[in-house]
């Protein structure tokens, strides 16, 4: 573990690489950075104020054909598989959810969108999502990893230790 410390010795000599901006929300003429290269985010709001259809946006506008409208682009082509994860709809909605960013991307209704792997995981108890989480990511190279829930792998989220246990894997996840 020390060998991995010591790799982050901050040194002025050393020439760090400042990860790109991969995604950019437009609106109009303006453009902001959302997201980068190993970088962990959260969509956070009340409940039902559409924090799924933003995840579903971010997926589809990675994947999406050529000349489709998104208000989320990509800079740059973003390596490996994604991954969603979906640990609090039903089934019904997962499914729906999943054809809005179907929708999104422009491909045609007899074609999944390549290389996302989608799961449902709200029948699982909070210990069961963690190490299925984990077992489904495995050493994979993932380009983009969405949890919708996260709050759902933690008993109580007041538990401020259970709440730690959590984060780091979560930030463990984000490195492999």
């Amino acid at each position: 573990i020390m060998g991995k410390v010591r790799g982050t010795l901050w040194q002025v000599e050393k020439k760090w690489k400042v990860p790109d901006p991969l995604v950019r929300l437009n609106f109009g003429t303006k453009q902001w950075p959302v997201s980068g290269e190993k970088m962990l985010g959260a969509v956070v709001g009340k409940q039902k104020a559409g924090k799924t259809i933003i995840t579903q946006a971010l997926i589809a506008a990675g994947k999406q054909r050529a000349g489709v409208q998104n208000p989320l682009c990509f800079e740059n082509e973003i390596a490996g598989d994604y991954m969603y994860i979906d640990t609090e709809q039903s089934l019904g909605f997962y499914g729906y959810s999943l054809s809005l960013c179907h929708k999104m991307t422009g491909l045609s209704d007899k074609t999944n969108i390549p290389g996302l792997y989608a799961y449902n995981l709200r029948g699982l108890s909070s210990t069961q999502r963690i190490r299925a989480i984990d077992e489904l990511i495995g050493h994979n190279e993932l380009g983009i990893l969405v949890i919708d829930g996260i709050r759902d792998l933690c008993r109580d989220i007041n538990d401020w230790k259970e709440t730690q246990e959590v984060m780091d894997m979560i930030q463990e996840w984000s490195e492999r």
